[in-house]
């Protein structure tokens, strides 16, 4: 059954991801990220149901994403921005100007990091903060996912579903 309900934001939540194992120790899933079209992404601790922290300084939340570790935590923003933080701290590390960005995902060894949205997915660096790959797409993306091993890339695209082989695993 229902174990909280979290009150916080206040415009509609557009999304939410458990963090994986945490790095200081600990199992994975005891937080929470919720992103929402009021700009701002809060932190959830799970078990008891409470907001952590907030991270601030976006213009709505369209899609975010923690890394494999982690240690990161992606957001694409409304007005095309992707930020990646330092979710313990609530500190951007980087930003990136994206393309109406509606969706993120890290790959599995955590070094790349993609960006679904007008027409297009680009792949993004994490080490160099560059542009590694951008692949033309039939629609706007809406969903983009890696398989486990990284070789593929899944993007929803309109009425149909792209996949791509990356190279490099990631």
């Amino acid at each position: 059954g229902l174990v909280h309900t979290m009150f916080g934001h206040n415009l509609s939540v557009t999304s939410v991801a458990f963090s994986p194992a945490d790095p200081r120790g600990g199992g994975g899933g005891q937080e929470l990220a919720s992103g929402s079209v009021d700009g701002c992404v809060r932190i959830w601790d799970c078990e008891k149901g409470e907001d952590k922290r907030a991270l601030r300084g976006f213009r709505g939340v369209a899609s975010l994403a923690y890394s494999p570790e982690g240690t990161l935590l992606a957001t694409g923003c409304l007005d095309g921005t992707v930020m990646v933080w330092d979710p313990f701290v609530a500190s951007v590390c980087f930003s990136i100007m994206g393309h109406g960005v509606v969706s993120v995902a890290f790959s599995p060894d955590g070094m790349s990091l993609a960006t679904g949205g007008a027409n297009a997915v680009k792949i993004w660096d994490l080490v160099s903060k560059t542009l590694q790959h951008s692949i033309v797409c039939q629609g706007n993306v809406k969903c983009v996912c890696y398989t486990r091993d990284g070789k593929r890339l899944a993007a929803a695209c309109g009425a149909v579903v792209e996949v791509f082989e990356v190279s490099g695993g990631g």
